[in-house]
């Protein structure tokens, strides 16, 4: 059954997305520049909740936060009229305004938005894993996390609502990958997540169970001095920066390698943020 966000649509089919620099290509695949700066943000704005009807005011404050311009009703509307040129023909009717100006929608299949792409196979792959299916839950989560092309919206000015909106979508971008080598070492993939755990943690060195996954890889490669460097790396890291001591499961891994018992604790009932596009926005 074709979703809110899709129904009604005959266009050809198109692909929108925000995981990176904002993108639209037509049916064919070309290319259409969105611009100016405005223009791309609503387009943004919309495509993170496709489908669903948003109020003239409520976009307002999504497009200028707390410094609208003097006609805020009429500098969306010449927005949304720049947003359909740039479209062009085949696409401008996807930006609808239902009753007149009042509020905004963007119509869209799942299958054309990336963000709505992540979020559908996120959770079927958080629904494989936790049916301790991990070799589908692995190429779910990989096909989720093979979505994103460089931080979201990377390409649209911040705003309060988009800043807090590009935090949400980088913490599921986040969780997703956590649970993606979760279910790689599961597998036994443990020499080929290593590279990559040592790439995430350069990236953002605080992520404790990113540290754990680290530790446990380097244990079962067979090299246990290296998976308690990795331990005393961690805490410095946490220590520096939060102030905090290693949490019970990383520091469980830790004693697993001392005792020499290799087998990890189960975390498969460890949580996925809600759905990227889920998450409720400001009302």
């Amino acid at each position: 059954m074709a979703g809110p966000a899709e129904a009604g649509i005959r266009e050809p089919s198109a692909r929108f997305a925000v995981l990176g620099p904002v993108c639209v290509r037509s049916a064919d695949g070309t290319a259409i520049p969105v611009h100016p700066p405005l223009t791309r943000r609503l387009l943004a704005t919309l495509l993170l909740s496709a489908g669903t009807r948003r109020p003239g005011p409520w976009l307002a404050q999504a497009l200028w936060g707390d410094s609208p311009p003097r006609d805020p009703r009429g500098s969306l509307r010449t927005a949304a009229c720049a947003l359909r040129r740039c479209l062009g023909e085949s696409l401008a009717s996807r930006v609808e305004s239902p009753d007149g100006d009042q509020s905004y929608m963007f119509r869209a299949a799942a299958t054309e938005v990336d963000v709505m792409q992540f979020d559908d196979l996120a959770a079927q792959g958080r629904t494989a894993w936790y049916g301790s299916d991990p070799r589908k839950a692995a190429n779910l989560l990989a096909a989720a996390a093979g979505l994103w092309r460089d931080p979201a919206l990377r390409d649209v000015p911040d705003t309060p609502v988009l800043a807090d909106r590009r935090g949400t979508l980088m913490r599921g971008r986040a969780d997703v990958e956590d649970l993606l080598m979760d279910a790689r070492l599961a597998l036994g993939e443990h020499r080929e997540a290593i590279g990559g755990l040592r790439e995430t943690l350069g990236r953002d060195p605080h992520r404790e169970h990113v540290w754990a996954q680290l530790m446990l890889a380097l244990h079962q490669d067979g090299r246990p001095a290296e998976a308690l460097l990795a331990f005393a790396e961690a805490r410095a890291a946490l220590r520096a920066e939060l102030g905090c001591e290693p949490g019970p499961w990383l520091t469980q891994i830790y004693h697993q390698i001392t005792g020499d018992r290799p087998d990890p604790p189960d975390d498969r009932s460890r949580t996925l943020a809600p759905a990227a596009s889920a998450q409720p926005w400001p009302t």
